[in-house]
Protein backbone atom coordinates (compact mmCIF):
# COMPACT_ATOMS: atom_id res chain seq x y z
CA UNK A 1 0.00 0.00 0.00
CA UNK A 2 1.31 3.72 -0.96
CA UNK A 3 2.18 5.89 1.82
CA UNK A 4 0.65 9.17 1.36
CA UNK A 5 2.64 12.16 2.47
CA UNK A 6 1.19 14.31 5.28
CA UNK A 7 1.60 17.64 5.08
CA UNK A 8 1.39 19.63 8.06
CA UNK A 9 -1.51 22.34 8.34
CA UNK A 10 -0.39 25.70 6.73
CA UNK A 11 2.76 24.18 4.69
CA UNK A 12 3.40 23.28 1.58
CA UNK A 13 3.25 19.53 0.28
CA UNK A 14 7.37 18.71 -0.62
CA UNK A 15 8.30 20.23 -3.73
CA UNK A 16 5.45 23.04 -4.26
CA UNK A 17 6.24 26.45 -5.31
CA UNK A 18 5.25 29.36 -3.10
CA UNK A 19 2.93 32.35 -4.83
CA UNK A 20 5.98 34.24 -5.37
CA UNK A 21 8.21 31.66 -7.29
CA UNK A 22 5.05 30.41 -9.08
CA UNK A 23 4.45 34.15 -9.82
CA UNK A 24 8.10 34.80 -10.68
CA UNK A 25 8.47 31.55 -12.88
CA UNK A 26 5.59 33.03 -14.74
CA UNK A 27 6.46 36.31 -15.49
CA UNK A 28 9.63 34.71 -17.16
CA UNK A 29 7.71 32.73 -19.43
CA UNK A 30 6.04 34.90 -20.52
CA UNK A 31 9.10 37.56 -21.19
CA UNK A 32 10.81 34.54 -23.00
CA UNK A 33 7.85 33.72 -25.13
CA UNK A 34 7.20 37.59 -26.02
CA UNK A 35 10.90 38.00 -27.06
CA UNK A 36 11.40 34.28 -28.42
CA UNK A 37 11.65 36.16 -32.26
CA UNK A 38 14.00 38.64 -31.20
CA UNK A 39 15.99 36.23 -28.83
CA UNK A 40 15.81 33.79 -32.19
CA UNK A 41 17.10 36.41 -34.29
CA UNK A 42 20.13 37.54 -32.61
CA UNK A 43 21.00 34.18 -31.83
CA UNK A 44 21.45 33.71 -35.54
CA UNK A 45 24.59 36.07 -35.29
CA UNK A 46 26.68 35.15 -32.87
CA UNK A 47 29.60 32.80 -33.19
CA UNK A 48 29.35 28.91 -33.49
CA UNK A 49 30.81 28.12 -30.30
CA UNK A 50 28.77 30.97 -28.54
CA UNK A 51 25.84 29.69 -29.96
CA UNK A 52 26.45 25.82 -28.78
CA UNK A 53 27.03 27.68 -25.53
CA UNK A 54 23.77 28.99 -25.39
CA UNK A 55 21.90 25.79 -26.86
CA UNK A 56 23.33 23.63 -24.39
CA UNK A 57 22.35 25.92 -21.53
CA UNK A 58 19.01 26.06 -23.27
CA UNK A 59 18.80 22.62 -23.07
CA UNK A 60 19.43 21.99 -19.70
CA UNK A 61 15.47 23.28 -18.88
CA UNK A 62 14.20 20.68 -21.32
CA UNK A 63 16.56 17.37 -21.20
CA UNK A 64 18.88 16.32 -18.47
CA UNK A 65 21.87 18.42 -17.65
CA UNK A 66 25.16 17.70 -19.09
CA UNK A 67 28.16 16.13 -16.85
CA UNK A 68 31.32 18.18 -16.89
CA UNK A 69 32.95 15.44 -18.72
CA UNK A 70 30.48 16.04 -21.53
CA UNK A 71 31.45 20.08 -21.59
CA UNK A 72 34.57 19.08 -22.16
CA UNK A 73 34.12 17.12 -24.78
CA UNK A 74 32.91 20.16 -27.04
CA UNK A 75 36.01 22.28 -26.58
CA UNK A 76 37.79 19.18 -28.78
CA UNK A 77 34.97 19.83 -31.55
CA UNK A 78 35.58 21.95 -35.03
CA UNK A 79 33.23 24.49 -35.97
CA UNK A 80 32.02 22.17 -38.37
CA UNK A 81 31.44 20.09 -35.97
CA UNK A 82 30.19 22.13 -33.64
CA UNK A 83 27.42 23.37 -36.58
CA UNK A 84 26.51 19.89 -37.11
CA UNK A 85 25.58 18.59 -33.66
CA UNK A 86 23.99 22.53 -33.06
CA UNK A 87 21.33 21.18 -36.36
CA UNK A 88 20.61 17.67 -34.61
CA UNK A 89 19.84 19.34 -31.47
CA UNK A 90 17.66 22.13 -33.23
CA UNK A 91 16.12 19.16 -35.20
CA UNK A 92 15.34 17.21 -32.39
CA UNK A 93 14.06 20.50 -30.14
CA UNK A 94 11.96 21.65 -33.20
CA UNK A 95 10.41 17.42 -33.38
CA UNK A 96 10.04 17.59 -29.42
CA UNK A 97 7.91 21.15 -29.87
CA UNK A 98 5.76 19.70 -32.68
CA UNK A 99 4.97 16.93 -30.11
CA UNK A 100 4.26 18.73 -27.78
CA UNK A 101 2.23 21.39 -29.81
CA UNK A 102 0.22 17.99 -31.15
CA UNK A 103 -0.44 16.24 -27.76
Amino acid sequence: MEELETVQPGRRPKGALNKTARDLRQMISNFLMENFEEVQKSFKEIPPKEKIKVYCNLLAFAVPKLRPSDELMLERLSDEELNELLEKLKEAANRQLSEMETG
